[in-house]
């Protein structure tokens, strides 16, 4: 279309004007727009590394803890049904016996507790100290007699036990195997 001098005119300049946004204020723009996603995408992934990094260290915290642990039975015997061993902590850190299992070949599984299940009084047995020696009293782990039984202790590092809650790192517990005579 043509204006009034002959002219080439563009139809949307002449319905608005020629006033605009500037090139100036249109740069500043587009600039604050790409520093503001630049930022924002930048502390989302600062905040997912950071929430990674916990984890790792929380995790390698773990597996510290099971390779500082260690246990022995020093010496064990049964009396009157009632299992006694004297539970050894040889390793670098505090342990905590969260759960015991008694069997037999010739009954099976006859008892399986965890902490939570014993008596307060036999719940501080269950807690030793590095260097300590502590009396683990099982009573009822040879209801029938068995000429022996297997006792098998899980324990985990005094840091990631949770006495409320002693399943919670049921996949972090270690264990060992005590046979004892029967009779």
């Amino acid at each position: 279309m043509r204006d009034e001098n002959g002219k080439g005119c563009n139809l949307l300049v002449r319905a608005y004007g020629t006033k605009g946004i500037s090139e100036v204020v249109s740069t500043a723009l587009l600039a604050s727009i790409t520093v503001a996603l630049g930022l924002m995408i930048w502390g989302l992934s600062a905040n997912w590394s950071f929430i990674s990094s916990l984890e790792f260290l929380k995790e390698t915290d773990e597996l510290i803890g099971q390779m500082q642990s260690l246990i022995s039975v020093e010496y064990s015997y049964i009396d009157s049904g009632t299992c006694y061993l004297y539970v050894r902590n040889v390793g670098e850190s505090d342990v905590a016996i969260a759960r015991i299992v008694v069997s037999s070949e010739s009954s099976g599984i006859i008892l399986d507790r965890w902490y939570d299940e014993f008596d307060p009084p036999e719940r501080e047995s269950l807690r030793i100290g590095v260097g300590d020696v502590k009396l683990v009293r099982i009573s009822g782990c040879n209801p029938h007699g068995d000429a022996a039984v297997n006792v098998k202790l899980y324990y985990i590092a005094e840091r990631h036990f949770d006495p409320d809650n002693p399943r919670l790192n049921a996949d972090r517990l270690v264990s060992i195997d005590h046979l004892l005579a029967g009779g």
